[in-house]
């Protein structure tokens, strides 16, 4: 890649790499075709300065001492100068450092930023940046193993074989439709062409096979526990996060809104919701809890409905696990089948119940995912590929057929210029990705 022009102008964007709150360090990230004069003095640094770098910062009345890690174009993850500067995670200190970057006509990144510009710089293609949000985004160990054909480039790659076919295909097509009266211009027959458009249609037909779309990643990871009022939901709640989150009272309605807490079963994350108690004969207020509660549902992976031992006889709801809260209380009650008996009190049975929901979070074995986008374009490539033709312009739909696929093959892995379509995909990464 040739080396990135600097520019006169200032496009130079800046963006927090850390959360935020204290910590030990926090990274600031820069990028631009340019880095303004005035902070290269600052930090002591040429333009074509590369390594890491010791610097001593100095901010309002104190200075901070930093690390500074310098890649100047075109070998930065951006194709662009970008800078990193480790600096210590006080908020005070990251707010100031920011001020100072303010100061120097810094503008801040919107999400996702940084990998737009390694897209439009040729540093990675589209797949290998959609695969790096979803990374980010992966909750557990299982998401990263189905996403791993993806994030390494794979599916990309055996997409560009299909498009090389394809397109090997198509100009011998052209150049048989443009130039038939040519001498050298070889002739395919249609048997030819339509066996060479299966060969490549079954490949495309083995990737979908082997792929799924990988929806919302937090709605397959979370749990809702929803259920009577005064059965022990939110006292299940607690014991589950491990923490006293939601309010815990006899009287019914004491939930009016939905609760949230993520945690950590054996390194599988999971968002638990705490929901309001389901009755009828609610206040106004009530029912916009019980609203917010059938909501909540909406997407969660798993829902739990709890229950104490004088409601079980009712009619079984459809839930994925179904709970006997409080039997502490009950112990000569029978268990119905089906039922998981646990006390949040005591927490007997509770290990039951962790046991069940690592299991029904656990993703299929051998699964592999991509991202939505690039799944529906194998799909429309596939029924374009698909469309069978007997009329006498054969040659002509198929050369159409194919350039069609090509668009929707290559938006895959790389040629996309629709810049609303861009800024889609990349305003879901995090910012100062």
């Amino acid at each position: 890649m040739a080396a990135v022009e600097v520019a006169d102008k200032i496009d130079t964007i800046y963006a927090l790499a850390t959360p935020s709150g204290r910590s030990a360090i926090a990274v600031i990230r820069i990028t631009g075709t340019s880095i303004p004069k005035k902070l290269l003095d600052e930090l002591v640094l040429q333009k074509s300065s590369r390594g890491v770098f010791v610097r001593k910062i100095k901010l309002d009345d104190y200075s901070d001492k930093c690390l500074v890690l310098s890649f100047p174009a075109p070998d930065s993850y951006t194709g662009e100068h970008l800078l990193e500067i480790h600096c210590h995670g006080n908020p005070v200190i990251v707010a100031d450092m920011i001020a100072l970057l303010d100061k120097f006509g810094i503008e801040e990144a919107s999400p996702g930023e940084f990998s737009k510009r390694a897209y439009l710089n040729k540093k990675i293609g589209l797949d290998e940046a959609e695969s790096i949000m979803l990374g980010i985004q992966a909750q557990n160990k299982n998401d990263l193993v189905s996403l791993e054909n993806f994030r390494t480039g794979d599916l990309g790659q055996r997409a560009l074989k299909i498009s090389l076919s394809l397109e090997s295909l198509l100009v011998t097509l052209e150049s048989q439709l443009d130039f038939s009266d040519e001498d050298g211009v070889s002739d395919l027959e249609k048997d030819e062409i339509v066996k060479n458009i299966e060969e490549c249609l079954f490949e495309l037909q083995e990737l979908v096979k082997n792929y799924r779309p990988i929806r919302d990643l937090e709605a397959r990871q979370r749990a809702v526990i929803i259920g009577p009022p005064n059965v022990g939901k939110s006292s299940l709640f607690n014991r589950l996060v491990k923490e006293d989150v939601a309010i815990v009272s006899n009287t019914p309605g004491t939930t009016r809104d939905v609760v949230r807490k993520t945690i950590v079963l054996e390194g599988i994350e999971i968002e638990v919701n705490d929901t309001a108690g389901i009755r009828s004969g609610k206040s106004a207020v009530e029912q916009e809890g019980i609203e917010k509660s059938y909501k909540a549902l909406d997407g969660a992976k798993i829902s739990i409905w709890v229950c104490d031992p004088e409601h079980v006889t009712g009619q079984k709801p459809k839930t994925d696990l179904l709970v006997m809260n409080k039997v502490d209380l009950f112990e000569d009650r029978l268990v119905p089948k089906g039922w998981i008996p646990v006390s949040a009190k005591t927490g007997e049975g509770l290990n039951v119940l962790v046991e069940e929901l690592i299991e029904r979070l656990n993703v299929e074995e051998n699964a592999f995912y991509t991202s939505e986008r690039i799944y529906g374009n194998m799909e429309k490539a596939i029924k374009v590929m698909s469309s069978v033709n007997n009329e006498k312009d054969f040659y002509e739909i198929s050369a159409q057929n194919i350039r069609e696929a090509l668009i929707l093959l290559k938006q895959i892995y790389g040629d996309f210029d629709n810049e609303k379509i861009l800024d889609q995909i990349f305003q879901k990464f995090c910012i100062g990705k």
